[in-house]
C-alpha cells in the first residue's frame, strides 16, 4: 500500500524492445529532461543502494532521478507479453516522516502546477522517438488531449 500525497504520479506505457534496465534509465532521463524544463536541475543516480528495508525515498539506487544528491522519484518497471508498464512518483512537498528526501518545492522555489509538468512533458516527449510508427504517435497525442481535458476529468455520470 502507498499513499501518494503531495507527489506527482506518472506511468510510461510502451513496447518492451529494450532490456529492462536500460528502458529504466531511457525513461529516467525523459523525466530529468522534464524537471529540466521547469528548472529543476535533477541528475540521475550513478551510485547508491541497491536494496533498502527503509522508505522508498529513504536513499537513492543507481539510475533513480535526484536533486542534490537526496532522492526525489522513484520508480517501478513491469513487464508482461511484450509491453512495459513503469510507473512511479516525483515528490512535490515532504512528507515522509523521518526521512530526508528533495522536493519539486526546494529545487524551484515552488510547486509547479499539473499543467506547467504536462506542458514540459509533453515538449521533452516530442522530441523523443520510441520506434513508434506515425499512427500510433497521433493516436497517443489524442487520447492525452482527450484526457487532459477539464471536461472529461470533472464529468459527473448520469444515473
Amino acid at each position: 500500500m502507498i499513499l501518494h500525497h503531495r507527489e506527482i504520479t506518472y506511468s510510461f506505457t510502451l513496447p518492451a524492445t529494450d532490456r529492462p534496465r536500460a528502458t529504466y534509465e531511457r525513461l529516467n532521463r525523459i523525466l530529468a529532461a522534464t524537471l529540466g524544463q521547469l528548472g529543476a536541475p535533477v541528475t540521475i543516480a550513478t551510485d547508491g543502494v541497491t536494496r533498502t528495508t527503509g522508505p522508498c525515498f529513504a536513499a537513492p539506487s543507481p539510475g533513480e532521478l535526484v536533486y542534490q544528491g537526496r532522492k526525489i522519484a522513484g520508480s517501478a518497471q513491469w513487464r508482461e507479453h511484450g509491453v512495459v508498464l513503469q510507473h512511479g512518483s516525483i515528490l512535490v512537498d515532504n512528507d515522509q516522516e523521518g526521512v530526508e528526501v528533495a522536493t519539486l518545492h526546494e529545487a524551484l522555489g515552488r510547486a509547479p502546477t499539473a499543467s506547467e509538468l504536462a506542458e514540459a512533458f509533453a515538449e521533452v516527449v516530442d522530441t523523443v522517438t520510441f520506434e513508434l510508427e506515425a499512427i500510433v504517435r497521433d493516436e497517443a497525442k489524442q487520447l492525452c488531449q482527450h484526457y487532459s481535458d477539464d471536461a472529461w476529468t470533472w464529468r459527473r455520470r448520469k444515473a
